[in-house]
Order: structure tokens, then C-alpha cells, then sequence
């Protein structure tokens, strides 16, 4: 791991809390910065946290607790998928499915994964209920993915953002509402905006997720001839941070995340106006975040050196 000494020192007094909304199969954000992280993962639906429950994972400290995040507290109904990762306290639009997806070859896919398969009703939390129940002062990131429903659950953390105790929030994002009542990017990032958080990127899903087939299977087009490809409205994750932090040490957190994270211009800005360390330090902290860890190296040297069928077979496409 090609972490500098003064990284180390510095992680080392400040735990990184990673907040994970929809984190079933495990949280798995910053794993170069496992060591140093404490982890939080939300799971409402009794099977699957039984599931996370009994999980090990790479942090140096983590917790999954058995509810959803929204808006305010109480019950909610949460529509289970077939697919679990769907489920979801919204609805399938199954109309604008069938506008936007149709021609496409894994629609016949989708469709069974989404569909219904029953109902449960769950515990909600506002997120700042529980980061006072947990006494979590600062969170380095917010992670939501909640088919949906990601601005009810930062409408709930309204004390922690009007605070500025939320580095970055990475959240994901739709350009076309699949699910009935679903808040879409602009939703996401009008009201981010009115906390004072600044918009970084969109990673857009990769087209080679949604083309793949299993082998001997898939569905032919409807229209003979015609093969439709996914296009890049179906969503993303999009990533926020705040640039003003309220304290030296939080802004420290926010510019190793988003060095970590690949952001290294708004790192260095926040690093050098609000960390307290002066320009040389500033350097060698982004240089070390620069180097790229052995996993990083070992992908890059796949897609160089393997033919494409072999590197996509690793990566799992």
C-alpha cells in the first residue's frame, strides 16, 4: 500500500466514518483507506441484514443496523424485487420501462428481476437521528443507493448538512424516473446546492454491464435488424462535496477523499485554504494518493497486455 508516513499520521488521528445506504453484499467504498475507516451499513429487510450481519469486511471497524434511512421517522412499506438490490419503497413505472428500455437486448432481464415479489415493512431513521444515536460528529462519506429514494434520506440529515458534517455524498442518480414518484439528478442536486455543495462528477453506468449475456442466452430484438444501446439517462453515481469544511481537520478528511476518489484539483483547493498544511505538504499528500495501489496497477496492466476477451472475463463482463 503506497501510503506516505504523514498520510498514515494523519489518518491514523482522524477516522474516516463511511456511511453506506443500500448496502447489501457488504459496504465497499475507499477499500485503500480500509484500515482507517469505520463503517456504517443500512439494511431493512430482515433476511439481508441477517445476511451483512454475519459479514467480515476490510474496515478497521464496521456496523450494519437493521432499518432504512428517510426523510422522518416511523414504518415504511418496502417493495421486494425478485432481484433484492431493486427492491425499493417506491414502485416499478413499468411504462417508462418499456419507452426507454425495450428494444434493448437484456429488457426481457430487467423485467424479471424488478418483478414483484412481495411487501415488509421496515424501520425508518432520519440520518441525523442516527448519527446522534451513534455519536458520530463528522461523516467522510455518505453513500446512497435506494432505488429512488436518495433525496428523502438527505432531507432527513438536515441538521448534518445546514452543520457542514458531511465531506462528500456519493449518490445515485436517474435521469429517467423508473420508479413512480422517484426524485431524478436535478432533484438531487438543486438541494445539495442550497447546503453549499458543489457538484464533482457522474460516473455513468458502464455500457458493458448492461450489453453482457450469459452464455446461449439473451433476447433478440423485437424489431429484426434493430439492437438499441443503453444510453447514458439511465444514471449514475454522482458525487458532491462540501469546499467549505468547518474545521481545519474536516477539511483534511475531505481533501484525502477526494484525492483518494481521483479529484485531485478540488482536493488540493480545499487542502491548502482550510487544512492548515502549507503547500509542501499539501504535495506530498497528493502525490501519495497519486500512486496507484497493486490492484490498480495489476487492472491496468490486464488491459494493456491481455487480449480484450481475456481482461473483460477477469473483470467479471
Amino acid at each position: 500500500m503506497p501510503m506516505s508516513s504523514f498520510l498514515k499520521a494523519a489518518l491514523a488521528t482522524n477516522p474516516i466514518v463511511l456511511m453506506d445506504a443500500g448496502a447489501r453484499g457488504g459496504a465497499g467504498e475507499l477499500k485503500r483507506l480500509a484500515p482507517w475507516i469505520h463503517a456504517y451499513g443500512f439494511e431493512p429487510h430482515p433476511a439481508s441484514f441477517q445476511e451483512l450481519s454475519l459479514a467480515s469486511g476490510p474496515y478497521a471497524w464496521q456496523q450494519y443496523l437493521p432499518l432504512a434511512l428517510g426523510a422522518k421517522p416511523g414504518r415504511q412499506t418496502l417493495h421486494l424485487t425478485r432481484h433484492p438490490s431493486y427492491s425499493s419503497f417506491l414502485e416499478v413505472d413499468w411504462a417508462v420501462h418499456r419507452r426507454h428500455l425495450q428494444l434493448m437486448p437484456l429488457y426481457e432481464q430487467w423485467r424479471e428481476a424488478l418483478a414483484p415479489v412481495g411487501q415488509v415493512e421496515v424501520k425508518v431513521q432520519t440520518l441525523d437521528q442516527v448519527a446522534e444515536e451513534q455519536g458520530i460528529r463528522h461523516i467522510g462519506l455518505l453513500k446512497l443507493d435506494t432505488q429512488g429514494t436518495e433525496l428523502d434520506i438527505l432531507r432527513g440529515a438536515k441538521a448534518l448538512l445546514e452543520e457542514k458534517r458531511i465531506s462528500l455524498i456519493k449518490c445515485e442518480v436517474s435521469f429517467i424516473p423508473f420508479y413512480k414518484g422517484q426524485c431524478l439528478f436535478e432533484d438531487v442536486s438543486r438541494f445539495l446546492k442550497g447546503y453549499g455543495y458543489v457538484f464533482v462528477d457522474c460516473l455513468y453506468y458502464p455500457e458493458v454491464v448492461h450489453e453482457r449475456r450469459p452464455f446461449g442466452k439473451g433476447r433478440a430484438s423485437p424489431v429484426e435488424g434493430v439492437v438499441e444501446r443503453p444510453h447514458f439517462a439511465m444514471g449514475g453515481d454522482a458525487i458532491f462535496y462540501q469546499p467549505v469544511p468547518c474545521s481545519g481537520q474536516d477539511a483534511l478528511l475531505t481533501g484525502i477523499l477526494l484525492a483518494e476518489m481521483g479529484y485531485f484539483s478540488p482536493a488540493y483547493e480545499v487542502l491548502l485554504e482550510f487544512s492548515g498544511l502549507d503547500g509542501e505538504e499539501v504535495g506530498s499528500l497528493l502525490r501519495a494518493l497519486s500512486k496507484p495501489s497493486f490492484r490498480q496497477r495489476l487492472k491496468k496492466a490486464a488491459r494493456r497486455w491481455l487480449p480484450p476477451v481475456v481482461s473483460s472475463w477477469l473483470k467479471g463482463e
